[in-house]
């Protein structure tokens, strides 16, 4: 059984890690998501800046492993069961499934949490890996079987919010299954019986599975949005290739593990630095790669949302705390984290000037001042940006 991602060890509380870098797109700052101390693993980001995550407080004890929720700079602990709690994914309805182990060291079965409400989807004496669930809730997860060759067979689980069925072909070791909000399905097919291993990206709609991989060497991490584009890692060579019906184009020649944005098209991966030993996250966007992170720190699995805001692993091989790259709120046109009677002059020079503006705030983004989200800036976010000046005026 492959591990969904790298795994880091810690016993720290980790804070403020992440180094400032020029490389941040414009409209964006770097922070850090608090957690309690342990070894904090596996964020994952909504539209409304909802995080989710889990923490191991024992790293040598997984049944100290619990789910933490980070909202509007609170962290709420939404499991105390003294039992395994792992993979989590949220949707922007709040929906949460993860991996959670039926008893102390028992196995690992999937669950779902909607309004409060906890109800657990699998059964059986097999373990359920790194659950993903999208829009409408509907969730797709791998479940380790572990027979057939080096007792890797596993197959993949879709729940379409009434019923669970395997997808997969059986005989493999389908893994690292991931969705968009239209159902559509990728994983890794792991092919094991002959050394070397072998393995190719499957996709599944509408009921049938294609197989849209051949004589790649060593695809794997992969990754759909909403617009039916597929990317994925190439272990040989770090190549990142995106398919987009049927047709390849390389993303990066040095790159690893992925994630891609349901919409938005924004794409995260790490990069391996050899000179200082060290894994760093970048984000593709519009046809520009910049890496957030470069620091002597290990960043790594950065998860993006439909804004770009990317969380991610960030730490020392020994501790481990969670990165994030924040979106400046709309109204905030000077970037200063706040919407005031400060950001009325910015926000005329991006409505008349934005030119100018971008030379004057180059950290800023124009598309700030798009308040009423039409997908530009002009005299229609007038109204918009005095409401939102006059709510920040009375939340002081």
């Amino acid at each position: 059984m492959r591990t969904p991602h790298l795994l880091l060890p810690t016993s720290l509380l980790l804070c403020g890690i992440v180094a400032l870098t020029e490389d941040i797109p414009p409209g964006y700052y770097l922070s850090t998501i608090p957690s309690p101390p342990g070894w904090a693993r596996y964020p994952a980001i909504n539209n409304r800046g909802q995080v989710v995550f889990a923490v191991r407080a024992d790293p040598y004890n997984a049944d100290t492993s619990e789910l933490y929720l980070y909202e509007n700079g609170q962290v709420q602990q939404l499991t105390l069961d003294n039992v395994r709690d792992d993979f989590p994914d949220i949707n922007d309805d709040g929906t949460i499934v993860w991996s959670r182990a039926d008893g102390p060291g028992g196995w690992m079965q999937i669950a779902m949490l909607v309004d409060g409400q906890t109800t657990i989807l699998t059964s059986g004496s097999l373990h359920h890996f790194a659950p993903r669930v999208n829009a409408a809730g509907h969730a797709v997860w791998y479940r380790w079987v572990g027979t057939g060759c080096a007792g890797t067979d596993a197959d993949v689980m879709f729940f379409d919010g009434v019923t669970v069925k395997n997808i997969s072909e059986q005989g493999y070791s389908n893994e690292a299954a991931k969705l968009n909000d239209y159902d559509e399905i990728v994983w890794v097919r792991y092919y094991d019986c002959e050394p070397p291993w072998q393995s190719d990206i499957m996709h599944y709609v509408g009921g049938a599975t294609t197989q849209i991989t051949y004589n790649r060497v060593e695809p794997q991490r992969c990754d759909i949005n909403n617009a039916g584009q597929i990317a994925w890692y190439e272990g040989f060579d770090d190549q990142i290739i995106v398919w987009d019906r049927g047709v390849l184009s390389v993303l990066t020649t040095w790159g690893s593990g992925l994630y891609m944005s349901k919409n938005g098209g924004f794409i995260a991966f790490n990069r391996w630095h050899e000179d200082s030993q060290t894994w760093q996250v970048c984000i593709h966007h519009a046809g520009e790669i910049f890496e957030l992170t470069a620091d002597p720190h290990w960043n790594y699995d950065g998860r993006p949302n439909d804004q770009g805001e990317t969380v991610w692993h960030a730490g020392t091989p020994f501790v481990v705390g969670l990165g994030c790259l924040r979106r400046f709120a709309l109204g905030d046109l000077n970037c200063d984290r706040a919407i005031g009677v400060l950001d009325i002059n910015p926000f005329v020079l991006a409505l008349i000037a934005p030119a100018t503006y971008s030379a004057l705030y180059p950290a800023c983004d124009a598309a700030l001042g798009d308040l009423n989200q039409d997908g530009v800036v002009n005299v229609l976010d007038i109204n918009p940006f005095v409401v939102a000046l006059g709510a920040a005026a009375r939340s002081e």
